[in-house]
């Protein structure tokens, strides 16, 4: 089977007398049509898809609407039916995308009081995802996060959870004979398994960024007594993907260290089968290795040979590899690394240029990514194992307003180089040093070429590369 070109059924189940398919279509696109008002001003417009294959797969592009410029039409890549979501202005909407559709988005009214209108041969469910945003301004998921990040006690958390959820539920079915019977098996899936996941993440958020675990309420797991496990009808559902990534990981009481590169991958391929049965788990063992695709491409390989040759999923291999080879060419060893200009806590200009003639290690991350605030400790270990050599940690943080940024920075005493990256820098340098999932590391030497991209953590391998570098390059 040729994977460039096949589509992967990944399950089929009933609902009443339907048989719904879900595909998963490598090369999937779908299209989104803007069409705008008459304005003065021009009108920012951004689409973005978010993959549950390969893990934390992302696709966001911009366009404008103006005058000159009325219709915007976006080409997205959708490897099954999903959620994508929609920014025109300061308006976030939601619409139901698949492989070859087509999807109209109609502003109507005036910039100050705008309206939509969505088309397409999902209408009902467009109009759903309309009528859903306007009753949750801020989505349940977003105030759920919000909620269990912040100073509530994992009892009040719960409870909370539990209401917010609930409601969420009861929109769904109120709203329920408007809607086919897919898409409700779809959102109900999408509900319950985001608010599995969300529980399970802030519990070993808590556990890992506040020391919180003792505080637990005895009964706060209940939640995984009526839930279906292994549910192979939400397998391409990136809610259901993301709650077996946490569910993993605490039954394995292991966390992060599941996936660690020191832990063989054939050990975690039996304890997800066992776990999540043989077809689930399979695909959930190819997802978390598709994950160092992010971060080390060049474990991806080593990886797959470590695993049985997958029965369900083996054109998922090729394309692991192939997209392992793409992301290590976008910045090898060797080249000259993109430079940059950002601003200091004392707000002053600091290029990379300026530490020519030092080892220099790139720290990448943002205030809300729990694996990056994990490394902090360990990061501040580097500055003072190597503060008598011609080496500079620098962390640069993205995607966070600069007073959150400097909060961080308090909060866990960074004595690293901090830099800021505002939204335009923050997209320069994802695309220039190929991030798309944080924390990123990156290994530059004195001559200011690339050591290595992805390279090791702060916590795992990270003092000895640098080590090396200093060795290599006296």
């Amino acid at each position: 089977m040729n994977y460039r070109c096949a589509s992967l059924i990944l399950a089929l189940f009933f609902i009443g007398n339907t048989v719904f398919s879900q595909v998963l279509n490598l090369k999937g696109q779908g299209i989104i049509k803007i069409e705008g008002i008459e304005s003065d001003t021009s009108i920012p417009v951004s689409v973005e898809v978010l993959h549950s294959f390969p893990a934390y797969g992302s696709f966001e592009q911009q366009d404008t609407i103006s005058t000159m410029h009325h219709t915007v039409q976006f080409t997205c890549p959708v490897y099954t039916i999903q959620q994508v979501s929609v920014t025109i202005a300061d308006k976030k909407l939601s619409v139901i995308l698949e492989p070859s559709d087509t999807v109209f988005v109609r502003m109507k009214g005036s910039i100050n009081d705008v309206a939509f209108e969505i088309d397409g041969k999902n209408k009902a469910i467009q109009d759903y995802y309309l009528a859903k945003a306007k009753q949750y301004p801020v989505s349940v998921g977003q105030q759920v996060m919000n909620a269990g990040v912040g100073d509530l006690s994992l009892d009040a958390f719960m409870h909370l959870a539990d209401s917010l959820f609930m409601s969420e539920s009861a929109f769904l079915n109120s709203n329920s004979q408007a809607l086919p019977q897919w898409f409700l098996r779809y959102e109900k899936d999408a509900i319950r398994y985001s608010d599995a996941y969300l529980r399970l993440y802030i519990y070993q958020y808590r556990k890992a960024v506040k020391h919180a675990a003792a505080n637990t309420p005895a009964n706060y797991f209940d939640f995984l007594k009526k839930l279906e496990i292994r549910n192979l009808s939400a397998l391409y559902n990136y809610a259901y993907l993301f709650f077996l990534r946490e569910y993993v990981s605490y039954k394995s009481a292991a966390n992060t260290q599941s996936s660690a590169p020191g832990k063989k991958n054939n050990s975690v391929y039996k304890q997800n089968v066992g776990l999540l049965g043989q077809q689930t788990g399979e695909f959930f063992t190819l997802f978390t290795i598709s994950e160092s695709l992010n971060d080390n491409p060049r474990q991806v390989e080593k990886s797959l040979a470590e695993i049985p040759v997958p029965h369900f999923y083996p054109a998922l291999v090729p394309y692991l590899k192939e997209s392992a080879s793409q992301r290590i060419g976008v910045l090898r060893s060797g080249k000259p690394s993109p430079n940059f200009v950002l601003t200091d806590e004392q707000d002053s200009l600091v290029s990379l240029k300026d530490f020519r003639g030092q080892i220099v290690y790139l720290s990448f991350w943002f205030a809300g990514c729990k694996g990056c605030i994990q490394e902090f400790p360990f990061e501040k270990e580097l500055v003072a194992q190597f503060k008598n050599e011609p080496v500079k940690i620098i962390s640069i943080c993205t995607r966070t307003t600069r007073e959150k940024w400097l909060e961080k920075i308090n909060q866990f005493g960074l004595n690293t180089i901090n830099l800021y990256a505002n939204a335009t820098w923050g997209n320069t340098l994802e695309e220039q040093f190929a991030i798309h999932v944080y924390p990123q590391y990156v290994l530059i030497g004195r001559d200011g070429s690339v050591i290595e991209n992805f390279t090791a953590r702060p916590s795992n391998g990270a003092s000895e590369k640098i080590a090396k570098a200093l060795l290599n390059n006296r």
